[in-house]
């Protein structure tokens, strides 16, 4: 009697081919996200307008979500969960750090390298308006800011030159974002890898992002 051999999942199917990508490095943004689900914004400015009458006070009965946002970290955990072998290098410290590792604790691909220093925070305001859902998004930057390639230990600079792929996401946020990127994929290009630039919505710096678009396809 013969045994049928079962058919790989589709999923595991995909896992074999992405961990075809070798090692893949991401950086810089992370956020830890506080999700506050609203109902219609007409309700909620009411409530609101009320409790400043009053000199404030709390509004009960209001859902909430704390977890792990990002660019580079929602990339690394995507990746990770996938099988790729991925160095997600980020700053945080503290309380934020404790979401980060608690976050990829399940994710034995994904190495982290955490620079001290302050995460960003965003809470997130989800309403509805004129009967669709929106979402407001009130953001705390911290070093995402201001994350220079000065930033970078020389372990993180190993582990740029030693990858396959190198991705720099979140250029919109980060004011020394320009600067990163050219000095991370100069590297990438005399180590041969292959580099992957998201700037997010750079709808605020269109002039500069054609810029740095430039100035990356030409160095």
């Amino acid at each position: 009697m013969t045994k049928e051999i079962p058919q790989a999942t589709a999923e595991d199917a995909y896992k074999g081919e992405m961990t075809k990508l070798g090692k893949v490095v991401v950086l810089p943004d992370f956020f830890v996200d506080r999700v506050v689900k609203l109902g219609p914004m007409t309700s909620f400015v009411r409530e609101i307008t009320k409790k400043l009458r009053v000199g404030g006070g709390s509004i009960h009965g209001v859902e909430q979500i704390e977890t792990k946002g990002g660019n580079a970290v929602n990339m690394a955990y995507a990746l990770g969960r996938l099988d790729v072998r991925v160095n997600l290098i980020t700053v945080s410290d503290g309380f934020a750090s404790t979401i980060l590792r608690e976050a990829f604790s399940e994710v034995q691909s994904v190495e982290l390298r955490v620079i001290r220093g302050k995460a960003g925070y965003t809470v997130a305001l989800e309403l509805e308006v004129n009967g669709r859902r929106a979402n407001i998004m009130l953001s705390d930057l911290g070093e995402t800011a201001n994350f220079s390639s000065k930033l970078l230990t020389e372990d993180d600079w190993e582990e740029v030159r030693g990858a396959d792929i190198v991705a720099v996401t979140n250029w919109a946020t980060n004011r020394d974002g320009s600067e990163l990127a050219h000095s991370v994929f100069n590297v990438c290009k005399r180590s041969n890898s292959r580099t992957f630039f998201a700037p997010a919505d750079f709808s605020g710096r269109a002039i500069e992002f054609k810029e740095v678009v430039r100035n990356l396809l030409t160095t």
